[in-house]
């Protein structure tokens, strides 16, 4: 599915351990691998053109982020089947990700959450929120090891997909199944219990009493979409397991946290906001996701308008629902 996979790296064996994974990701979809560092040159905006080019510590800049990529890239390429290429870019990780993009639906950034450059962390929250809020290709973050192991694993056998019922959030699905391959995959939906007042004094501390009626049916129908998103699933990948999942609460991000831990997910894939208002947006319940679940997360940030993605509706229809 994917022609593109870039890896954003600072110089960290931390941010290195995204490049394997990537790499196996790659040689799957038969894409090109991009490993991709960003070099800042504002410190040097009173360079003018009288400091002679091998005096230039911005050249020196470029030079030593080119080198380090291509140190990475040689260690790569011997035992690779698809292209390894390399991009020292000026500015942002978010500026420099952005630029090697091919702004295409085939494009796929994977990172790990956070890397350790000297004292400074690198890659925290804020780097992977700016980059998951600027760009329109899926972002797969992983979790680094904290200390020297075994590589990541880039097989995932546990995948959580929380759909909402629109066509924004199915947008993952395609994203979700090329990454997960034939894992197990959990279709969850959570929704809010109907509540009704006790009684209609105003004057009077309010009450409320759960509609187990209303309830049952919201669930029923949540099941019933849930069902043929799973047909959708299985048509795509056979071999897999597919599972759905109706969970009762207030709390959206507090659910998926638990869920993720009932099947041990390795894996949790999602859109960065959905219908009705909740924001699944890093910093919110993605984060929450993130921090609560010891997997990976899958994140994309849906098309600006419905329909304009080619795969916007696709899950939508081969269910047969119109989510809207």
């Amino acid at each position: 599915m994917y022609d593109s996979i870039l890896v954003p790296l600072d110089g960290s064996p931390f941010a290195e351990q995204a490049v394997a994974v990537a790499l196996t990701i790659a040689e799957r979809c038969h894409a090109k691998l991009t490993l991709v560092r960003a070099w800042d040159p504002a410190s040097y905006r009173y360079t003018t053109e009288l400091i002679p080019p091998f005096l230039d510590p911005e050249a020196h800049d470029r030079a030593v982020a080119a080198d380090y990529l291509e140190t990475v890239a040689a260690r790569l390429r011997p035992g690779a089947t698809v292209p390894v290429d390399v991009a020292a870019v000026a500015g942002s990780a978010p500026e420099a990700i952005r630029e090697c993009l091919t702004h295409s639906p085939r494009d796929l950034v994977v990172m790990t959450t956070h890397g350790l450059t000297g004292l400074s962390r690198a890659w925290i929250g804020s780097v992977a929120d700016a980059i998951v809020r600027t760009v329109m290709a899926p972002v797969l973050l992983l979790r680094p090891l904290e200390t020297p192991g075994p590589p990541l694993e880039a097989r995932f056998d546990r995948v959580l997909i929380p759909l909402d019922g629109s066509t924004e959030a199915e947008e993952i699905l395609t994203h979700a199944v090329e990454v997960g391959v034939n894992a197990r995959f959990v279709l969850l939906r959570v929704e809010r219990p109907v509540v009704t007042a006790l009684h209609p004094y105003a004057y009077a501390a309010p009450a409320w009493q759960t509609d187990h009626e209303a309830t049952e049916e919201i669930a029923r129908h949540a099941h019933d979409y849930l069902s043929g998103i799973a047909n959708w699933v299985r048509a795509r990948r056979p071999n897999a397991t597919v599972d759905v999942d109706v969970r009762l609460t207030e709390r959206t991000g507090t659910a998926i946290v638990e869920v993720a831990r009932d099947y041990k997910a390795d894996l949790v894939a999602l859109t960065t906001h959905a219908r009705r208002g909740v924001r699944l947006v890093l910093g919110s319940v993605a984060d929450k996701v993130l921090r609560g679940t010891h997997g990976s997360v899958l994140v994309l940030r849906p098309s600006a308008v419905v329909g304009d993605h080619p795969e916007a509706r696709v899950a939508g229809a081969a269910s047969g629902h119109d989510s809207r």
